[in-house]
C-alpha cells in the first residue's frame, strides 16, 4: 500500500525537526500527517472533515462498549494525545513516533505504557457526530513508547487493528488493498422533546389553537384521540417537522349537551408527548373564571396573574398567594378574591400587582421575594390596619408577609 504526504505536512515536520534541534530535551512523540482509510456503514473510506483521536482510556474494555452511545461519560475517561481531521485528498490516518520531534510528550500526559486507542468519529466535532468507532490492536507498537525509548519512523495504523481491539463498531464488508475496512457504529442520543403549552381550553364555537414544539430532531404530528372534531392546521400533510416549530390546529363548533376531550401527540424518534384539548358543552354558560393558557391537572397559566390551579369552580391554589376564593366578576377580567391571609382584596388584569383590601380600605402592592421564597406586602395605609396574620418587617414598616395562614 503506498501512502502520499502533502506538502504542507512536510513543512510542518521540517519546522518540528528545526525547533526540536534547537530547545529539545529529549525524543518525543508525534501524530503523523495522513489518515489510513477507515470504514463507514457500507465500509467505504472515512469522509473528509471527519475526526481522529489518538489517545487511551482510563477505563476497562467492558465500560468501553457498554457506554458507546455515551459520548460524554466515554470523554470523560479518555486522555487525547493528539487529533486530525481529515481534510480534503487526505485519505490515511498513521501514528508515528519520531525521535527528534517536539510534537507530544507522553511523560508529560502520564501515559506512558498505556494502550493506544483511535476514537474515530463521521463529523468534526463530537457533539454534532451520529457515528463513532474505537479501535486499537493487541499487536506490538500500540502502546504508547517512554519519550527516552521512542523508536525512529515506527508507525502504527488501523490496519493493524484485529478482533480484540474492536470497541466499538466492527469490520466492514469490503477490502482494501486486501486489508479490511471498519464501520462506525451508531450514536444513540437522548431526544428532548417539549411542548408549550400542554394543553387549552375552548369554548363551543369553532376556534383555532397553537402550541410551541422544541427538539432538536424530526417529529410527526396527530390526533390520537379519535376525535373527528379536532384536526391539525398546520404543518400540513404529512403532519411533520424538523426541529423547533409549531403547531396550529382546528376545533369545530360543539352541538352536544356535554363538554369534550381530545389529544394531538407530538413523536420524535420513539419519544411522544401530547396536547390536550377540551371543549365546552353548548348549553354551557362561558366560565367566568381567570383565563389562561392551560398546562394540565387542573393548572394554568396567566400572562398577568401568573401560575394557578382551579381545585373547585371558585377555590384556587395560586403558586404564590396559596389559596384564594374567587368571588364574582365586578368588571371584564377583575374579581373579588378571599384569601385566608389577606381577606377580602380585589384586582384585576389592569390593575395586579396592585390588590385594593377591604381590610384598610386601601391599596396593597403584591411582591414575591425570590430570596426568602415568601410573598411581600406593601401597604400604603401603613402597618396600623390590616388582618392579624400581617407580619410587618423592621426594617420597613408599610411591607409584610403573612406568615403561615394557609389551611
Amino acid at each position: 500500500m503506498k501512502f502520499s504526504i502533502p506538502s504542507c505536512f512536510l513543512t510542518l515536520a521540517l519546522i518540528a525537526f528545526l525547533v526540536t534541534a534547537g530547545f529539545a530535551n529529549g525524543p518525543r512523540v508525534t501524530w503523523s500527517s495522513v489518515v489510513n482509510a477507515v470504514g463507514s456503514e457500507e465500509g467505504v473510506p472515512l469522509a473528509p472533515g471527519n475526526l481522529v483521536r489518538m489517545g487511551t482510556f482510563t477505563i476497562e474494555a467492558s465500560q468501553i462498549e457498554g457506554n458507546a452511545s455515551d459520548i460524554d461519560f466515554l470523554d470523560e475517561h479518555f486522555i487525547e494525545f493528539d487529533a486530525a481531521v481529515i481534510g480534503e485528498g487526505v485519505t490515511e490516518i498513521d501514528g508515528r513516533w519520531y525521535r527528534d520531534s517536539l510534537e507530544r510528550s507522553t511523560s508529560e500526559l502520564g501515559i506512558e505504557g498505556a494502550k493506544i486507542f483511535l476514537w474515530v468519529f463521521d463529523s468534526s466535532e463530537p457533539e454534532s457526530a451520529g457515528e463513532h468507532g474505537v479501535f486499537s490492536s493487541s499487536g506490538q507498537g500500540w502502546f504508547f513508547p517512554a519519550d527516552e525509548e521512542i523508536p525512529n519512523t515506527t508507525a502504527i495504523d488501523l490496519f493493524q487493528v484485529d478482533e480484540d481491539g474492536i470497541f466499538v463498531g466492527d469490520f466492514g464488508e469490503g477490502e482494501l488493498d486486501d486489508e479490511p475496512l471498519f464501520n462506525l457504529a451508531p450514536i444513540i442520543k437522548e431526544i428532548e422533546l417539549v411542548i408549550q403549552p400542554t394543553g387549552a381550553t375552548h369554548s363551543a364555537e369553532e376556534e383555532t389553537g397553537a402550541f410551541n414544539v422544541f427538539t432538536e430532531t424530526d417529529w410527526t404530528v396527530q390526533v390520537t384521540s379519535g376525535a373527528d372534531w379536532l384536526t391539525i392546521a398546520s404543518p400540513d400533510e404529512p403532519a411533520s417537522g424538523s426541529g423547533d416549530g409549531a403547531v396550529e390546529y382546528i376545533v369545530e363548533e360543539n352541538p352536544t349537551q356535554s363538554s369534550r376531550t381530545g389529544t394531538i401527540e407530538v413523536t420524535a424518534d420513539d419519544v411522544t408527548t401530547v396536547f390536550d384539548v377540551f371543549q365546552q358543552a353548548a348549553e354551557e354558560e362561558p366560565d367566568d373564571g381567570i383565563p389562561g393558557d392551560y398546562l394540565g391537572d387542573g393548572w394554568k397559566s396567566s400572562p398577568w396573574f401568573g401560575f394557578f390551579n382551579e381545585i373547585t369552580d371558585r377555590w384556587i391554589w395560586h403558586r404564590e398567594h396559596g389559596w384564594l376564593y374567587r368571588g364574582e366578576s365586578t368588571a371584564a377580567l377583575s374579581w373579588w378574591f378571599y384569601s385566608p391571609c389577606l381577606g377580602w382584596v380585589w384586582t384585576g388584569r389592569d390593575y395586579y400587582p396592585f390588590l385594593y383590601s377591604a381590610s384598610t380600605g386601601g391599596w396593597l402592592l403584591f411582591h414575591y421575594d425570590q430570596e426568602q421564597d415568601r410573598a411581600l406586602y406593601y401597604s400604603f395605609e401603613g402597618s396600623e390596619v390590616g388582618e392579624d396574620v400581617w407580619v410587618f418587617l423592621e426594617e420597613d414598616e408599610n411591607w409584610f408577609h403573612v406568615g403561615d395562614c394557609n389551611p
